[in-house]
């Protein structure tokens, strides 16, 4: 929806069917304005209100009009392609960019999941969403045994009921850096019918993630990635590497360049169209080796 100064923004809302649960429904839902008032990044969704209205209660946040990585999924299954390593690098880089500011403040997301992350108009960038069930440690080397977030993305230490800390978030992230690489989900028939109802067996999930029981993503990727995949989904996550170490392996160094250099020519190109000087926006572009469609 627009606002009255002509901004877009995003709302959620959830229907309270009687008085007795407005406090349990409102409740998640002010958790989240706190934390991300306190958390602003430029791939974080940005908080705008909450308000009640008609006995629904609605979150505002930001627009992000290119909809949730799940729908985009898809969409790309559908016209049958295949998302480019370099938009995964780019979007990965972001991510490790937003969950390394989050856990820089304390906080674990948990749940890391494809309907999560948003994607921009343009789809370049992406922004992590729902801080409904995050938690805040104390101290970096506190741990935390609440089970909470989406069943299918538990890493194996929450399916195992043990302590846990911001590893759990490498693993979510792997998992949707797979299924962008692979386009389904890792682990296959987990799932059983309980009560006409369709839930995950933690027990055919833990034993899966244990015999690293997905397969390998398509060769037209590159074995970096690939191996970056692995070490994000590892079952002990003593050796599960943290998000700030995932920034500092090669790979998202070079993803990091490339971004640096998107948005050195994305600032050229605007500046372009302020003082239409079209041809110095191309030779910029020319010599950063980066030159992307310009229509004018």
């Amino acid at each position: 929806m627009a606002n009255g100064g002509g901004a877009r923004q995003a709302m959620r809302r959830r229907p309270a069917t009687d008085r007795s649960e407005i406090g349990v429904l409102f409740r998640p839902i002010m958790t989240k304005q706190p934390i991300l008032k306190r958390l602003p990044h430029p791939n974080i969704t940005k908080f705008k209100a909450t308000f009640q209205h008609n006995r629904k209660f609605h979150i505002v946040m930001e627009y992000c009009a290119g909809g949730d990585l799940n729908d985009y999924i898809q969409k790309i299954k559908e016209k049958g392609l295949k998302i480019p390593e370099k938009d995964i690098m780019r979007w990965l880089k972001q991510l490790c960019d937003a969950l390394h500011y989050i856990h820089s403040n304390h906080y674990i997301h948990r749940d890391i999941k494809l309907g999560n992350i948003f994607l921009t108009g343009d789809e370049n960038e992406v922004k992590l969403g729902d801080f409904g069930v995050s938690k805040t440690l104390a101290y970096t080397s506190q741990l935390t045994v609440r089970v909470t977030g989406t069943q299918l993305y538990y890493a194996p230490e929450i399916c195992q009921n043990k302590p846990y800390d911001y590893k759990v978030d490498t693993w979510g992230l792997g998992m949707v850096i797979y299924q962008l690489s692979k386009l389904e989900y890792p682990f296959k028939d987990i799932t059983e019918v309980k009560e006409d109802k369709l839930e995950v067996n933690t027990k055919k999930l833990l034993a899966k993630q244990k015999e690293s029981g997905y397969e390998p993503i398509p060769d037209h990727y590159s074995s970096g990635l690939g191996d970056l995949i692995q070490e994000m989904l590892q079952f002990d996550d003593e050796v599960r590497p943290l998000i700030s170490s995932i920034l500092k392996k090669p790979l998202l160094v070079q993803a990091a360049v490339e971004e640096k250099r998107r948005l050195d020519i994305e600032l050229i190109y605007n500046i372009g169209l302020n003082r239409k000087v079209k041809t110095t926006v191309h030779e910029a572009a020319q010599f950063l080796n980066y030159l992307p469609e310009i229509r004018w």
